[in-house]
């Protein structure tokens, strides 16, 4: 069952002090970086989304972010720059000491360019978490997160997203005060219903 929990956490998602692995972080990164400069420059007359479009946007597991890797959302194009999603997750792990865990995680990406097959953007996001502590019964955690990231359409209608960034836990649960977290990272899948 620690498996299944595995497949649904990224990076730290329970603060600052909780034990987190992010030796990879520069290899995700690098990847992030060489795809998103092999798609081809001929490429620019690509038919980006605009204001209007929607997208459903899937966590990939071991994208590393802060959220849920099983996490699946709704994104809304509201401008040609300014992309709002809700995503939401939920991780099951009947072993560990929070068996229960839920998320709601609003987010906003702004595009800094409106043409070609690559955008790179600035990503903002709130987690609101929930889990079922055995010591402390539910308990509730609130963590923001910003950073830099782009996202490169292999096709018209289908994207692949990443991001890094820094989140701070605002409220960390029953008796733990407010922390810097650490290093967020994230890879999407995203398909644009258009």
């Amino acid at each position: 069952m620690r498996q299944i929990r595995s497949a649904f956490h990224h990076g730290n998602p329970r603060g600052a002090d909780a034990p987190h692995d992010n030796g990879d972080l520069v290899t995700r990164l690098a990847c992030l970086i060489a795809l998103l400069w092999s798609v081809p420059a001929a490429a620019a007359d690509q038919d980006r989304p605009s204001a209007g479009d929607l997208s459903l946007s899937f966590g990939l597991p071991g994208g590393g972010n802060d959220t849920l890797d099983a996490a699946a959302g709704v994104w809304g194009m509201v401008s040609d720059r300014v992309n709002l999603g809700i995503n939401v997750g939920f991780g099951l792990d009947p072993e560990d000491d929070q068996p229960l865990d839920l998320a709601l995680v609003p987010a906003v990406r702004v595009y800094l360019n409106e043409d070609g097959r690559v955008a790179p953007f600035v990503l903002g996001e709130a987690r609101l978490a929930i889990s079922d502590n055995e010591a402390a019964g539910f308990d509730g955690r609130l963590r923001v997160a910003g950073g830099l990231g782009g996202e490169v359409w292999l096709i018209d209608e289908l994207s692949i997203a990443g991001h890094v960034g820094l989140a701070v836990d605002l409220i960390r649960g029953t008796g733990r005060s407010p922390a810097l977290g650490t290093f967020t990272s994230g890879l999407t899948l995203n398909l644009y219903l258009r």
